[in-house]
């Protein structure tokens, strides 16, 4: 089959996940043009270079160190317009010169609006719509973050006729019963540098950051402590005392994860996949006000691989410190199936497809 492909560029989780299913459809024999933008441009013309075309995307909005979700709803309102005029006629032409018979989409507006415009089936892979189409626990004190992105989501996109929704742990997030014929909670699409690497133990903790507005706070608590923390996107190489500075390269930071003895970082879904994967405790510090951070550390912290602090605190880093080894005792039960789980599923979902053709 000839699949469009479009995906959001916000951050690199996306484009990381995508590359894997894309790889797989081109292994299976189907024709794939890409459509992205921002950092899923810049990483996936590493490794599909002829099959990128650009468009525009929606932005996330902060508000000092803190996601502002009625802006980035009434943003998105405002912007979806104009983006979707520059995007269609371009995703347009593609569908008719490369004649097109499905669209993927993982997490990207406009595709999804030209599916249901040209009557084109579409198959959705992300894990946003978790918080939509499964059954959550969600405690009260997070409900507004719960509720404004839900809302963002439904308005600015609309479902998949096939869903495939990514969770940690599938057994906490089961799909509601009304979604469930055409949707598919399945474990987290992981790249194969992952599973080449060899997991160690080191006396480390590597830490990432997305958002620097912590590295005062985290750099008083660190030298606090008798730890040595290996930090990115923390600043300029440097030495000082128990905390490294590295600048980022993929090749030595999949180094350092596969060796630390724990990670600390905000909530991005593909990080926290792939340390769990390497069955490493982590310490999420979710980017305030974004649900989908937060939804990531509540279902960490409910699976027993770590803690979730939802304000940076000495206290809990100190605790989480202190229990690596029951986090560790509890990860050794997590298998992700190399990819195989979502591979079966989506290859019965392209069989459908084609039949119905």
């Amino acid at each position: 089959m000839n699949i469009l492909y479009t995906l959001s560029g916000f951050g690199f989780g996306h484009a990381v996940r995508s590359r894997v299913v894309i790889e797989n459809l081109k292994k299976w024999g189907h024709f794939v043009k890409i459509a992205t933008y921002g950092q899923g441009v810049t990483y996936l013309k590493r490794f599909f270079p002829d099959e990128i075309v650009e468009i525009k995307g929606l932005k996330h909005y902060f508000l000092k160190d803190r996601l502002f979700g009625l802006g980035t709803f009434f943003k998105g309102i405002q912007n979806i317009p104009s983006i979707l005029f520059e995007n269609l006629p371009i995703l347009k032409k593609i569908i008719k010169n490369f004649n097109i018979d499905v669209i993927f989409n993982d997490f990207e507006p406009t595709s999804r609006w030209l599916a249901r415009i040209v009557d084109l089936p579409l198959v959705t892979i992300d894990n946003q719509f978790l918080s939509h189409l499964c059954k959550l626990d969600i405690p009260p004190k997070f409900l507004t973050e719960y509720f404004t992105i839900n809302t963002l989501i439904n308005f600015l996109y609309p479902w998949g006729d096939w869903r495939f929704v990514v969770s940690f742990n599938p057994k906490l997030t089961p799909v509601k019963k009304r979604y469930s014929p055409n949707t598919f909670v399945v474990p987290p699409i992981l790249r194969r540098e992952i599973f080449e690497l060899k997991p160690k133990k080191e006396d480390f903790i590597l830490v990432y950051q997305t958002a620097p507005i912590y590295k005062k706070r985290l750099f008083k608590i660190f030298r606090n402590l008798k730890e040595k923390f290996i930090c990115y996107n923390l600043g300029k190489p440097s030495i000082t005392k128990n905390i490294i500075l590295k600048n980022f390269s993929e090749e030595e930071f999949l180094n350092d994860l596969s060796k630390a003895k724990a990670v600390i970082l905000n909530g991005g879904f593909t990080l926290m996949s792939e340390a769990i994967y390497l069955k490493k405790p982590i310490f999420s510090i979710p980017i305030k006000g974004d649900f989908e951070q937060i939804l990531n550390g509540l279902i960490l912290e409910k699976s027993g691989w770590g803690v979730f602090c939802s304000h940076l605190n000495e206290k809990v880093l100190k605790n989480f410190l202190k229990n690596l080894s029951l986090f560790e005792e509890n990860l050794k039960e997590y298998n992700q199936n190399k990819n195989a789980i979502f591979e079966k599923k989506l290859l019965r979902v392209l069989d459908k497809i084609e039949l119905e053709r």
